[in-house]
């Protein structure tokens, strides 16, 4: 049990760590100008990816819960008051950062929104595609029972490596701006359903054996 607990928490951190760099370049790093053309050529291409009345209505749908959690809560003017002008002098030396730090504080919030709102268009065909491998890997795993004879040990590290690796992926997803493709994002649960479903197959199909 020590052994299982120990293996918890290392992947905690894991999950904790790619977060949190991620994060702190975004946040720290990211040019709020650049970060919002970003955006916008993302949501371009979402368009290209599936339809424009169906990029209307992801698009809305994350406006509406940014307008929801950001805006009608009063978030966005208690964020906004930390980089006010107080007049004082050389009060730019901290305020341009901190500027900085709140417009992507807010940009990251509705591209994760967004990115969210894509999700749930995806849900279904991801969901039907992790289904039908997991299928799959259970139909090997009936074959390969005849050959191998020993009981399944791997179910709990199944369950432990898909699910951390969920965590990253969706990390990755929400908060990752697009800096190097944003052809990728639009299509990214796809991506990302593909390689659960692959990984859970082969777990499965395996799992005949001892692990």
């Amino acid at each position: 049990m020590d052994g299982v607990a120990e293996s918890k928490t290392l992947h905690g951190r894991l999950i904790l760590a790619v977060g949190a760099l991620i994060s702190i370049y975004v946040l720290i790093f990211m040019q709020p100008q650049e970060h919002n053309e970003m955006l916008r050529k993302e949501i371009s291409n979402i368009e290209k990816a599936i339809s424009t009345e169906a990029t209307k209505v992801v698009v809305f749908r994350a406006k509406g819960w940014y307008e929801a959690t950001m805006v009608e809560s009063g978030l966005a003017t208690f964020i906004d008051q930390y980089h006010q002008d107080t007049g004082l002098k050389g009060d730019q030396l901290w305020r341009t950062p901190l500027t900085r730090i709140t417009q992507n504080i807010k940009t990251i919030w509705y591209q994760c929104l967004l990115r969210v709102s894509l999700l749930i268009f995806w849900f279904w065909m991801a969901i039907g595609l992790i289904a039908a491998s997991a299928v799959d890997g259970l139909m090997q795993r009936k074959i390969k029972q005849h050959e191998f004879t020993a009981p399944s040990t791997g179910y709990f590290r199944v369950a432990l490596w898909s699910g951390i690796l969920v965590a990253i992926l969706l990390e990755l997803y929400c908060i990752t701006p697009a800096l190097i493709s944003n052809e990728i994002f639009p299509l990214f649960p796809l991506f990302a359903a593909v390689i659960i479903g692959w990984l859970l197959k082969t777990t499965l199909a395996n799992s005949a054996k001892n692990m």
